[in-house]
């Protein structure tokens, strides 16, 4: 088995995407650290914080290039951070001038801000593919707006509704995540750098001129504080992309359900070969419906993480942040899996509409007992007409024989109502309520 799966040659698709991985990735980092240590040396060159012919031979001589990758890794592993290392070799990169190179900051103030700027890019990528899956959703729920089906409740056949009433629920779901990562960027795009305990005393008078232009460089909020030791932003972002995935692993394993042999109204959409057994010819499991709630469980596990990192000691703490270096790629990582997966299933997505049908008569018309219930309610009151359909419901179990049957058969049934009103209760299609109503004005909201 591979040491971790989102790394792994063989595994690594089915739980996150390259796209994000490369946002996350090494080299990625080590990038961003180098526009990071840029834009600082052009911030205070703008100030006069250093000299301005430093900053400018730091802005040409400074660059990715610069850095050994190799000579970095043999260096971190004795220093245990990326930053000195980096620093070192920008340093000797721009001669004299190197002095000037991360002059003032710590070298948290840049990690966290690399960090941002990951996080700002993944952004990019998972609004992308959230809108898409909205899109899919809204396609779903117009088409099978009055598609008709059996709805359950405590893993019974409960009520009639119809698929586009479920698949507009998952929609309306994803929308407040879609909203919810909408509002939590502010507070999330938020730039570090305080120095050593936050306080810019390395740079006089002149640290919060220089915390504003270096934002302004790399188009981040400025802090109103330093958050050294502050990791709600972070802790926030995860916990979102967390909820997000959840969802994604509902809608999941709601079809995989759905595709069980005694049911089979939806289908994952067919390709060769996939979810086949080794011996059984006849199988097609699910497999988006296993990998995706999968995936939500490892980054319920990560977030859990990310809480236990908010806890610091003093202006700052090495352990926690650590933690935080593993579970917080990894969750961006997971969602931009999970949203594809999501995204090629639903797009495939195979609904059987025939078989739900069907499977609304399994019950020999039991799904429609309130909807008697309540036609008799004005006559006998709730609890009587309850009592009676309930006795009714008892016997169409007990001897195999459909419910309308039963209700013929007793006198204080026909004596309310008529063969004509019974065929129109036993009707699901006049027992779905407003279920195309609340589509409708679902659709129309996410328009």
């Amino acid at each position: 088995m591979p040491s971790t799966l989102i790394d792994s040659n063989i595994y690594k698709d089915l739980f996150g995407t390259e796209e994000m991985r490369n946002i996350f990735s090494d080299d990625s980092y080590v990038d961003r650290c180098v526009v990071v240590e840029r834009a600082l040396a052009k911030a205070q060159g703008t100030i006069g914080v250093i000299p301005k012919e430093a900053a400018e031979v730091i802005a040409q001589k400074a660059t990715p290039e610069a850095i050994d990758r190799d000579v970095l890794k043999s260096d971190m592993e004795i220093v245990g951070r990326v930053i000195a290392p980096t620093v070192k070799q920008l340093t000797a990169a721009c001669g004299e001038h190197g002095a000037y190179v991360h002059w003032g900051a710590t070298t948290q103030d840049i990690m966290d801000t690399v960090v941002v700027l990951q996080i700002r890019d993944a952004f990019s990528v998972i609004d992308r593919d959230v809108n898409e899956l909205i899109r899919i959703l809204k396609k779903l729920s117009h088409e099978h707006r009055d598609t008709l089906m059996a709805g359950r409740t405590a893993g019974q056949q409960a009520l009639p509704t119809t698929f586009g009433l479920k698949t507009v629920v998952w929609l309306e779901e994803l929308l407040r995540h879609q909203e919810r990562i909408s509002q939590c960027k502010p507070r999330v795009l938020v730039g570090q750098f305080g120095g050593a305990v936050g306080t810019l005393a390395s740079l006089e008078d002149k640290g919060l001129l220089v915390q504003a232009e270096l934002m302004k460089e790399l188009n981040l909020d400025q802090p109103l504080v330093t958050w050294h030791s502050s990791r709600d932003r972070f802790v926030e972002v995860c916990l979102l992309l967390t909820m997000m995935t959840a969802t994604l692993g509902k809608i999941a394993n709601e079809i995989g359900i759905l595709m069980r042999t005694e049911v089979a109204e939806v289908f994952e959409g067919y390709v060769p070969g996939r979810g086949s057994s080794s011996t059984m010819p006849q199988k097609r499991n699910p497999r988006f419906a296993e990998f995706i709630p999968g995936i939500s469980k490892l980054s319920n596990h990560n977030a859990g993480l990310m809480l236990e990192a908010m806890s610091r000691e003093h202006e700052r703490s090495g352990p926690p942040w650590i933690a935080e270096w593993a579970a917080l790629p990894q969750i961006f990582i997971l969602t931009g899996g999970a949203l594809k997966l999501s995204i090629d299933m639903l797009n495939g997505i195979d609904v059987r509409k025939n078989r739900m049908c069907q499977n609304l008569e399994e019950t020999k018309g039991l799904i429609l007992s309130e909807a008697v219930m309540m036609a008799l309610a004005p006559y006998l009151s709730r609890l009587g007409a309850k009592k009676i359909v309930s006795e009714a419901c008892a016997r169409s179990l007990k001897d195999d024989k459909h419910l309308r049957e039963i209700l013929l058969s007793m006198p204080e049934v026909t004596e309310h109502l008529s063969n004509k009103q019974l065929d129109q209760l036993f009707d699901p299609a006049n027992y779905i309520g407003m279920a195309g109503e609340i589509i409708d004005q679902a659709l129309k909201r996410a328009n």
